[in-house]
Formats: structure tokens, C-alpha cells, sequence
């Protein structure tokens, strides 16, 4: 019968001797994950990153169109990208609209007539005008409201929204052939309040502003001037009245 012999419990066969000059592996221990660099402060960052942040700045026409077709989009993008000379142009354009009316001419004292190239040039600065001064009550009563913003994008932003007055000219020249009376009323109150859309719109994008602060951004000047002109015509006719 074999022998089995069994070696006493604990022993273990000795290490392999350590070469001189080398140090024993310490307990295993996970990789290092490489560290990435911090990223730097937005305040250091180089102006071409800036840069590249700025939408791309688009085509004349595309910008036209959008401003008709998707005014939410269009109205977001010039709060951020200048069209400046753009904008002029349309309102301008947008107030000779009316000159196509058959009414060519202003009729002035003493039955002289203003011809129709100075009626024209009269309307385009009056249309320069009142976009200066309109803008400059937007942007002070969006800013009230708590819009953030500059007043040169309010005041392109203000010119495209004329943009739809110019697809009156095919029903005012139609009137001059054609008695379309009633058309031209319906067109015009359909424009009136399409523009007024497009400057809800155009307040709220380029402030940052809700819904609701747009829409009193943009009535309040429409309410003061029509109480304006309801208490200069209550004068009038008090005037009338007392024979003044």
C-alpha cells in the first residue's frame, strides 16, 4: 500500500529570489485616466470663436422670404446679424407702395399740385423718419419690460415689418383700371393686421421677451396714439361748437 504524504497545511513554495538592483511590485493598482485641460473661461476665448458663433449671414431674397413665410426664424436670426441697409430699403419701397394708388398727386393751397418725384422723395424721408422714431419707443418700452437688446436691431427689425404693405401695389394698380374698391379695403386690413403680427413677432425675438410683454410692447404705442388723436379731434369739434 502507497504511501501518500502530504505536506504540512501553511507551506508555500518559496518566491523566486528578487534580481538586485529592482524593487518588489507593490499591490496592483487601476490605470490613471489621462486628464484632459480644463477648457478656458468664455472671457478668454479668441475672437474667431466669437465669430463662428455669429449665424452666417444670409441672401437678400432668402431673408425676404422668410420674413413673409417663417417670421419666427427670420426675426431671430436679425437679432443677432445686421441688415441695417436692408431693412431702410423696405420700409422705404414698402411707403411708395401707396404712390401706385390712382391718386398720383397731393393736392396742396391755392389748387397747386406736388408732383409725383417730390411726393415720392417726401414719402421716402418720412418713412426713414417715423422707422427712427418708432424703433427708438419700441426699444425704450421693450427695455422697460425687460427686453435686452441694442436699438439698431430693433430698429431693421421694425423696417422688414413693413414688408407686407408692398403686395398692395397689384391691387392699387388694378384700381386704376378697375373699380376693386372693396378688394383694396379687405387687402389693406389684411395687411394692417399681418404687419401687426410681424411686429409682435419681431419685439419678442429680438428682446427675449414673452408673448404677452410683446404684445403690450407693441399696443402701447398704438393705444396712446389713438387716445392722442380722439383727444385732438374732441378739441376740434369743441372748437367748432363754441365758434372758436
Amino acid at each position: 500500500m502507497t504511501d501518500i504524504v502530504r505536506e504540512p497545511a501553511g507551506s508555500e513554495e518559496p518566491a523566486p529570489p528578487v534580481p538586485p538592483g529592482t524593487e518588489p511590485a507593490g499591490p496592483s493598482s487601476p490605470p490613471e485616466t489621462p486628464r484632459t485641460p480644463a477648457e478656458p473661461p468664455a472671457a478668454h476665448a479668441s475672437p474667431a470663436v466669437f465669430a463662428a458663433a455669429e449665424p452666417e449671414r444670409r441672401p437678400a431674397l432668402s431673408l425676404l422670404v422668410d420674413v413673409l413665410a417663417a417670421p419666427v426664424a427670420a426675426f431671430r436670426y436679425l437679432s443677432k446679424q445686421r441688415h441695417v441697409g436692408l431693412a431702410l430699403l423696405v420700409a422705404v419701397v414698402s411707403s411708395l407702395t401707396f404712390s401706385a394708388a390712382p391718386v398720383a398727386y397731393f393736392p396742396l393751397e391755392d389748387a397747386a399740385v406736388l408732383p409725383v418725384q417730390t411726393s415720392w422723395l417726401s414719402e421716402a424721408i418720412a418713412a426713414v423718419v417715423v422707422l427712427l422714431i418708432g424703433a427708438g419707443i419700441y426699444h425704450v418700452i421693450a427695455r422697460l419690460l425687460g427686453g435686452r437688446n441694442s436699438y439698431v436691431f430693433m430698429l431693421q427689425a421694425l423696417g422688414f415689418t413693413t414688408l407686407p404693405n408692398v403686395l398692395a401695389a397689384p391691387i392699387y394698380v388694378l384700381q386704376r383700371f378697375v373699380n376693386v374698391s372693396s378688394l383694396v379695403v379687405l387687402v389693406n386690413w389684411a395687411i394692417t393686421a399681418w404687419t401687426a403680427v410681424l411686429g409682435v413677432i419681431a419685439i419678442r425675438e429680438v428682446y427675449g421677451l414673452s408673448t404677452g410683454r410683446a404684445v403690450v410692447a407693441y399696443l402701447i404705442p398704438v393705444v396712446v396714439g389713438l387716445v392722442l388723436i380722439v383727444a385732438l379731434m374732441g378739441l376740434l369739434f369743441g372748437a367748432l361748437l363754441l365758434g372758436v
